[in-house]
Order: C-alpha cells, then sequence, then structure tokens
C-alpha cells in the first residue's frame, strides 16, 4: 500500500468542482495503520420511470369519464393534462426504466466512493484484483450497475480491465419474485396474519375518507362518492479475511423490496420498528418510512480495513457513517469502526 486515504496513489485526472466537494464532507479516520482492503455494497437502482402504465390508464379513464359528465373540479381540470404529460414522459424514458437522474444517482455515487476510498482502488489497479458486478438482472438494476462502474472506469481508468461483466444472482437481489423465495411469496399469499391486517387497513372509515378527500379536490363530490375504492456481506468480507478472495470491490445492484428486510436485519436507523399485530401502521404512531429506509439510489457500504491480520469494517448508510445495530462494541466509544471478530458475534455468526 501506498500513502494514506486521504491523497491519491497516482496522479488522477482533475474532476468538476462539484466532485470535489464532496471530499469535503468528514468521515473519521481508520486507527493508526489500518489500510483499506475491500469493500462491498448493495445499491436500489437509482431514480426510474414507473414501472407500468395501468395505474396512469385507469385514472384518465376515470377522468375523461368525468369530463364527459362536467364532474370535474377546477383542480381536476387540471389533472389529466398533468397525468398526460407524465405518461408520455414515462413512455419516453421507458416503463421502468432508469431515468437520466437515477444515471447521474449511480455514477456520482461511484465517484464519491473512489473519492472515499482511493488508496483502496490504487491498490486494486496496483494488484490487479477483481471488482465483481452483481446484478437482480433486471433493466434497472443492470443500467444502475453500468453507470456504477463506468464511473469507477472514468475515475481511474487502470480500474476498467478489472471490472467484471456483470453477473445475475436473482435469489439473492430479487428473491421475492425469483425462484429461491418460494416460501416469501407463500407468505404473501397465504399468512393469514397478514391479510388480516391488510383487510383492516383498506376497511377501516379512516382509509375510505382519506381516499374520498383526494378525490373530491380532482371530481366533484357526487361523481367521487360514486367510485371511492444480509444477504451474503459476511461471507465476502470472510473471504477477504481468510485469503480465498481475490476481489477489491463487491457489487450489488437490487431493488427496494430487498434493501427494507436487509436493512431491518441490519437494525439501520428508522429500519426497525415494526407495526403491532392488530393495529395497522400509522405515520403517527410509528416512525419507519420507506421513503428514508430505501429510497431511490438507496446504498448499504462496507468498508473492511486491515493491520496486522486484524479487520476492521466501517458501514456507510446512503453515504453517512452509520453504527451497528445495538448491542455491536466499536473498537472504542463513539468509533465508526468494528471488529470483524466482534461483528461476528453480535450477529450470531462466531
Amino acid at each position: 500500500m501506498r500513502g494514506h486515504e486521504t491523497s491519491h496513489a497516482r496522479p488522477r485526472p482533475r474532476r468538476p468542482a462539484a466532485h470535489r466537494a464532496a471530499r469535503a464532507r468528514t468521515y473519521q479516520r481508520p486507527p493508526a495503520g489500518y489500510t483499506p482492503v475491500f469493500t462491498e455494497n448493495v445499491s436500489r437502482h437509482g431514480s426510474r420511470a414507473a414501472t407500468g402504465g395501468e395505474d396512469g390508464d385507469l385514472v384518465l379513464a376515470l377522468w375523461d369519464k368525468a369530463q364527459a359528465e362536467d364532474q370535474l373540479t377546477e383542480k381536476g381540470e387540471e389533472f389529466g393534462p398533468a397525468v398526460r404529460a407524465l405518461t408520455a414522459a414515462m413512455q419516453q424514458v421507458g416503463y421502468g426504466n432508469l431515468s437520466g437522474r437515477g444515471r447521474q444517482e449511480m455514477r456520482d455515487t461511484a465517484t464519491r466512493m473512489e473519492q472515499r476510498l482511493p488508496t483502496l482502488f490504487a491498490r486494486i489497479a496496483d494488484e490487479g484484483e477483481k471488482i465483481d458486478v452483481v446484478s437482480s438482472g433486471q433493466g434497472r438494476a443492470v443500467d444502475s450497475a453500468n453507470e456504477y462502474t463506468g464511473a469507477l472506469a472514468a475515475a481511474d481508468p487502470a480500474l476498467k480491465p478489472l471490472i467484471g461483466p456483470i453477473r445475475t444472482d436473482e435469489d439473492l437481489l430479487y428473491f421475492h419474485k425469483a425462484a429461491g423465495g418460494a416460501a416469501y411469496r407463500d407468505y404473501i399469499a397465504n399468512d393469514q396474519r397478514l391479510k388480516d391486517t391488510l383487510n383492516a387497513i383498506t376497511d377501516q372509515p379512516r382509509t375510505h375518507e382519506a381516499a374520498r378527500s383526494v378525490l373530491r379536490r380532482i371530481f366533484k363530490e357526487p361523481f367521487a362518492d360514486a367510485i371511492t375504492d444480509q444477504v451474503d456481506f459476511f461471507q465476502q468480507a470472510e473471504a477477504k479475511r481468510a485469503g480465498t478472495s481475490d476481489l477489491g470491490a463487491e457489487l450489488r445492484f437490487t431493488h427496494a423490496e430487498e434493501i427494507i428486510p436487509l436493512a431491518a436485519l441490519m437494525g439501520l436507523p428508522g429500519s426497525t420498528e415494526p407495526a403491532t399485530p392488530g393495529e395497522p401502521y400509522t405515520y403517527a404512531d410509528n416512525p419507519w418510512r420507506g421513503a428514508s429506509v430505501a429510497p431511490l439510489g438507496a446504498d448499504i457500504q462496507w468498508d473492511v480495513y486491515e493491520k496486522d491480520g486484524r479487520y476492521l469494517v466501517r458501514m456507510l448508510y446512503n453515504e453517512k457513517e452509520t453504527p451497528f445495530r445495538a448491542g455491536c462494541r466499536p473498537i472504542a466509544e463513539d468509533s465508526a469502526f468494528y471488529d470483524l471478530d466482534e461483528l461476528e458475534r453480535c450477529f450470531g455468526r462466531a
């Protein structure tokens, strides 16, 4: 290893000011003598168009009927053209495809990762270590992987031949629809407690009133009333410690359905508060928010550092240093670094 993590091991091209400003983000330094030897992450794909046009088609059919019957409110008159403009834009992008914003999100995240770990990527290039890239196989996840790895190669062209082809692992990164997720789908389809809870939510008077409240802003009242209705993180880090891995990085690209349970298993902030059986979730009584736990472009990253055979792990959640779950002891009070042995103990792998 050459140099400190905050300096580049070889000259690199100048980046735009916005990218250089990203370096101003403050992270804890690793303990003296520790150098980064591996990084791995799992990312939700970037911003995308809606996965299908059915909802737009249904609401426009309803809007057309209301217009023909002179049942639109003043705001409702504006609603139909706005929906048509939105669906046209999504069709142009392609349903379910990454938007331009989503592509930029992936490039920016990759660039910031390379800037955080310059000596790691210099080591990967110098030693010819591989960068493994895995996706769910869905187009938006594959495109996210391409944008991400393309930005890494642009930041350091020496990395380009080391970035492997994108391989697909549906059972790991798309389990909610893959063959390996049969038990999960059986739960969704057949668990009676889940059915009772969802029915209780959709059938309660407050739900119907909320739906009517929205519809009345678009449609006149008579019309509205008529229509109301850990995964493998440890395995990779352990393989690096054991010397059985030739990877310098493991990059995974997936979906909200995988990020949300992974965040809960890791005890990440805002992800662990369950709904009370028999009591429907509400914003008022539960702090869980999907937009915070698994936003578009969400990213969970472990950076592995080594010194004299001891391995430390730092976790970033959406690029913020984040403690591991309660009961896991960092190497010092308020430190972002954890001994890998301690994490194995804390997560029951020891």
